[in-house]
């Protein structure tokens, strides 16, 4: 370990040990290559010296920081210091809650500066974090195509599609129970400030691959089928995975392009683990100050995506950008139409239509019809892409798998897959009149309008016969 003055700093200088703050924040990988705006954003931060090292331990030793002790925080509890990860990274800051995977991230190493942060300057260094996370981005940036061009061929289309081997519900619900886990770790990992690899994420990506490439038409359960927790960033992860992929398929885009998508739907929201929770959940009144941390939470992203190895360079930028809107309403550029990129502009509605999906604990649940709804009447208002959001409705549906509806028949009826074609004539299974499904399940594409149709959507409680 050493310290380094700030001055001493130059463009084009390689740094041979992670770069920290005073206080144990890691600033800057190994082997950076420092740019002229890198230099100029150090030159800010309030501190004449950084520190050079290869580790949190390091730091420990040299009495900069002290470990924690794990068993002494619990979720729930209010921080009475800023704890910083075992790969620098900013844990929990004085005053904020401890949550789930801010101790998930803490059993991995947690470390006190050995002198009080004030709030000033715990702001500062999360902005710093910020800016240099978005100048490696802009690098990266000027090497790629904003554009991502259709092959003309749905991505199955040499790929039989039987669907009497679709896995029953039970079993679906175990594989994304698996798959949330395995996602719950690594994201902790990555909040700690440790490296992990693209490939256990690739690990998830091949088996959603092998689902949507035989069963096209009930691959939307995994997203909309399963039980979901109430803001839990893995699920959200997971769900929107599943339903870029389907989006990329629609818009006929190659199989590579289709992988890429269900990396950034896994990865690209990973900046709201940085967001406090009682921001987060947006369950009440924001202040300037809330919505502007909350508008910074692309960057956030960067700074995690970041110590990821062998990361494709398309996923920063997809996730930077994905709440960017067509019309020049979003953030965090006020980007219009073809400046956005393109797997930004599939992934937004997607993102959008599985937070309303998802059970909040301060809102009425939304029926997924009315989600898609809302999704066509915001790309109407040329706020997201129309190409995708056309994707969403034939890959999700018009009534999403996980609905319940009503038919000419009278009776009710659960959604279980949806047709690309035909959105409007999915498979169902009828309830019988306790509210059970009964029979085999009915696809309403190969019956006529006249004789079977769906008539308007229902909320589950309706469906069964339990009123409002």
């Amino acid at each position: 370990m050493k310290e380094v003055k700030i001055t001493q700093l130059r463009e084009g200088e390689r740094l041979e040990h992670a770069l920290y703050l005073p206080t144990g924040q890691k600033l800057l990988n190994p082997q950076t290559a420092l740019t002229a705006r890198h230099v100029e954003l150090l030159l800010r931060q309030p501190y004449d010296t950084l520190i050079l090292a290869d580790s949190m331990n390091e730091l420990a030793q040299a009495g900069v920081v002290m470990q924690l002790d794990s068993n002494t925080v619990h979720v729930g509890e209010r921080a009475s210091r800023q704890i910083v990860g075992l790969g620098g990274g900013v844990l929990v800051e004085e005053g904020q809650d401890i949550e789930e995977y801010h101790l998930d991230a803490m059993l991995r190493g947690g470390y006190v500066p050995d002198k009080p942060v004030t709030k000033a300057d715990r702001d500062r260094e999360r902005m710093l974090m910020a800016d240099l996370a978005v100048e490696d981005l802009h690098e990266a940036m000027q090497l790629m195509k904003l554009r991502v061009l259709p092959r003309g061929l749905e991505v199955w289309g040499s790929h039989d599609c039987d669907d009497s081997n679709w896995p029953p519900i039970d079993q679906l619900i175990r594989q994304r129970g698996k798959h949330v886990e395995q996602l719950r770790q690594w994201f902790g990992e990555l909040y700690a400030g440790l490296t992990v690899s693209a490939d256990d994420f690739e690990s998830i990506i091949d088996e959603l691959m092998d689902h949507m490439l035989n069963h096209r038409r009930r691959f939307a359960q995994l997203a909309l089928l399963c039980p979901r927790r109430d803001d839990y960033l893995p699920e959200h992860a997971y769900t929107c995975a599943v339903l870029a992929m389907g989006v990329a398929g629609q818009l006929t885009w190659s199989l590579e392009d289709v992988r890429l998508m269900g990396m950034i739907g896994l990865l690209f929201d990973l900046g709201m683990m940085l967001i406090p929770r009682r921001i987060r959940t947006g369950g009440f009144q924001l202040t300037d100050i809330d919505r502007n941390l909350v508008r910074r939470h692309p960057a956030f992203s960067l700074v995690l995506i970041n110590n990821i190895e062998q990361l494709d360079e398309r996923v920063k930028l997809a996730a930077y950008q994905h709440h960017e809107r067509e019309n020049g309403s979003g953030y965090p550029g006020g980007l219009r139409q073809s400046a956005i990129f393109d797997y930004a502009r599939a992934l937004a509605p997607v993102d959008v239509f599985a937070a309303l999906t998802s059970p909040r604990s301060y809102r009425k649940d939304l029926l997924p019809y009315q989600a898609m709804e809302e999704m066509v009447r915001l790309a109407a208002a040329n706020q997201f892409y129309k190409p995708a959001v056309r994707a969403l409705v034939q890959s999700a549906g018009l009534f999403p798998v996980g609905s319940y509806v009503q038919l000419s028949s009278r009776k009710f009826a659960f959604v279980l897959a949806t047709h690309p074609k035909y959105i409007d004539r999915p498979v169902i299974h009828l309830l019988d009149e306790q509210g059970r499904l009964s029979g085999e399940p009915v696809d309403l594409s190969g019956i006529s309008a006249e004789k079977l149709s769906i008539v308007r959507p229902v909320s589950e409680s309706q469906a069964k016969g339990r009123g409002e």
